[in-house]
């Protein structure tokens, strides 16, 4: 048997600028929302390198508390906190995985986010924008 490589990296060191990190810890992008699964690819071609694009996911988080309710493991904080200088949403992963391994999979917080209903996200996101836009004194 070949032997088989392995990747320790950050999936979000290399992750598209169009995705940001919702209140349930998972990425959300504007085209499928929250459902997809993170993967690495191994590739010798040159990447050209971008900064992040808000895609308003922390307006629609702030007034949203559905996977926050609905978690069984209560998990999800409601409170951003401060990770290295910068806020950002708490998931108590070590309870998110007990309850996960306990019953063979879970995923009720991808389930109930807004951001995974199909075809919704590129709508959602030019809402948002547009409703701070408005909201920003010129």
């Amino acid at each position: 048997m070949g032997r088989v490589p392995t990747s320790y990296t950050s999936p979000l060191l290399s992750m598209p600028a169009s995705v940001n990190l919702g209140k349930h810890g998972s990425v959300i992008g504007t085209e499928f929302g929250s459902n997809f699964r993170l993967a690495t690819v191994l590739t010798d071609i040159p990447l050209a390198t971008d900064s992040a694009v808000d895609i308003g996911v922390d307006d629609l988080c702030l007034g949203c508390q559905r996977c926050t309710i609905d978690c069984p493991a209560d998990a999800i904080s409601d409170q951003q906190h401060l990770v290295r200088g910068q806020k950002k949403w708490y998931v108590d992963f070590d309870r998110c995985v007990m309850y996960f391994v306990k019953t063979l999979g879970c995923g009720i917080c991808i389930e109930v986010c807004p951001w995974s209903r199909p075809g919704r996200g590129p709508s959602l996101s030019q809402t948002l924008l547009a409703k701070r836009t408005k909201r920003v004194p010129t």
